[in-house]
């Protein structure tokens, strides 16, 4: 699983997200919708990506494998 990085972790929790006991990502579809990085996956449009900042530029996260969304 994804190990979050401090950069990670400190945009999240700004955001007011969290992360379960699995470190996976947990936010409500409202901060999702919310949010200005987000899209679909190329390959599955039925996979919605996330974008968030890392100490080494920019993260493509995916929903089912790195953040899900409760709500």
């Amino acid at each position: 699983m994804k190990k979050w990085d401090a950069r990670e972790q400190e945009y999240a929790f700004d955001h007011g997200w969290r992360f379960d006991e699995n470190e996976v990502l947990v936010l409500t579809a409202k901060q999702f919708n919310e949010n200005q990085y987000t899209g679909h996956s190329i390959h599955d449009k039925s996979v919605r990506t996330l974008m968030l900042p890392s100490v080494h530029g920019c993260c493509l996260i995916f929903e089912g494998k790195h953040f899900r969304i409760e709500g």
